[in-house]
C-alpha cells in the first residue's frame, strides 16, 4: 500500500511508538539552535502543535526545556540574584525560597503554574503556623520543645508585611522567568495580595466592619443630640398659659423623631 502524501510542510512528521512526533529548529534563550519535539496519538494533533510551534519559533527563542520552579529558582538566586544584588538582598530572597518557596511550589513545573494554585499557597502561608510548618520546635532537644512539637500549638503566623515581601520575592523570580521566555505570562498578576488580622478576617474586611462602627454610631450620636435639643426646647413650653396636652403631644412627636 502505497504511503500517504505529506502535507505541505509536514516533513518533520513521523511515526513514534504509538503515535506521532515532529520537531522544529529553534533558538534557545541562551542562542544556540536546537530541535524541539513536540509528541501526540494522532498525525493531526501532532501537526496542530507542530504549526504552534512554528509560530513560537518565529517569534523569539525558545525554551527546549522547563525546569521546576524550584529548579529555576535555584538558577534564579545564584545567577541573577547574587552576582547583581546586595548580599542582603540576595540572603532574604534565598530565605524566602528555602522557607516558604520552594517548600510549596518547587515541585510543580514552571510553565503549568496556575494563579489559582499560586493564591491557595499565599493563603495558607498567610495562616499557617511557620513554626509547626518548617519543624522549627521539632528541631530542638526534646527537653526544650514547648509548643508545636508537644501539643501546643504557637501560632506563630507570619507578619502582613513578611507575606507581602514574600510574595515580591515570588513575582521578581516569575518576570525573570517570562523575560527569559520560559513562561507566557506571570501568574502572580491574577493572585490577591493577603491582608490577614489577627482574627483571620481579611484587612478589607476588618476596614468595612470599623466603617460600618462609625456610621452606626454617627447617627446614634446624632439621633442622641436632636432628641437633647428637642427635650430643651420642650422644658421652655412648661410655663404659664401653655396646656398639658399641648405638652404631652410635643413630647410624642420628640419620642417618634427618635427612634
Amino acid at each position: 500500500m502505497p504511503a500517504r502524501a505529506r502535507a505541505n510542510g509536514e516533513g518533520s512528521i513521523f511515526p513514534y511508538r504509538n503515535g506521532f512526533a515532529a520537531y522544529v529548529w529553534v533558538t534557545k534563550p541562551d542562542g544556540r539552535r536546537t530541535r524541539k519535539y513536540v509528541y501526540g496519538k494522532t498525525r493531526e494533533a501532532v501537526h496542530d502543535k507542530w504549526i504552534k510551534l512554528h509560530q513560537q519559533a518565529k517569534q523569539g527563542p525558545v525554551a527546549t526545556s522547563v525546569p521546576t520552579v524550584g529548579g529555576f529558582l535555584n538558577y534564579w538566586l545564584a545567577e541573577i540574584i547574587q552576582p547583581n544584588r546586595a548580599p542582603l538582598t540576595y540572603a532574604t530572597y534565598e530565605t524566602f525560597v528555602r522557607r516558604y518557596i520552594a517548600p510549596g511550589l518547587g515541585a510543580k513545573r514552571l510553565d503549568r503554574l496556575q494563579s489559582r494554585e499560586v493564591q491557595t499557597w499565599i493563603n495558607q502561608v498567610a495562616r499557617s503556623c511557620q513554626c509547626r510548618a518548617q519543624g522549627k520546635d521539632a528541631a530542638r532537644p526534646k527537653h526544650k520543645r514547648r509548643c508545636c512539637a508537644v501539643g501546643r500549638c504557637c501560632q506563630a503566623v507570619p507578619s502582613t508585611r513578611t507575606v507581602s515581601d514574600i510574595r515580591a520575592a515570588l513575582r521578581a523570580a516569575l518576570t525573570h522567568a517570562q523575560a527569559e521566555d520560559l513562561i507566557t505570562k506571570n501568574p502572580l498578576l491574577g493572585v490577591d495580595e493577603v491582608d490577614l488580622h489577627r482574627d483571620g478576617r481579611s484587612s478589607s474586611a476588618a476596614k468595612k466592619d470599623a466603617a460600618d462602627f462609625r456610621i452606626w454610631l454617627a447617627r446614634r450620636s446624632s439621633r442622641f443630640s436632636r432628641s437633647n435639643a428637642a427635650r430643651r426646647s420642650a422644658s421652655l413650653l412648661v410655663m404659664p398659659g401653655r396646656s398639658p396636652a399641648s405638652v404631652s403631644a410635643f413630647f410624642t412627636h420628640v419620642r417618634n423623631a427618635s427612634g
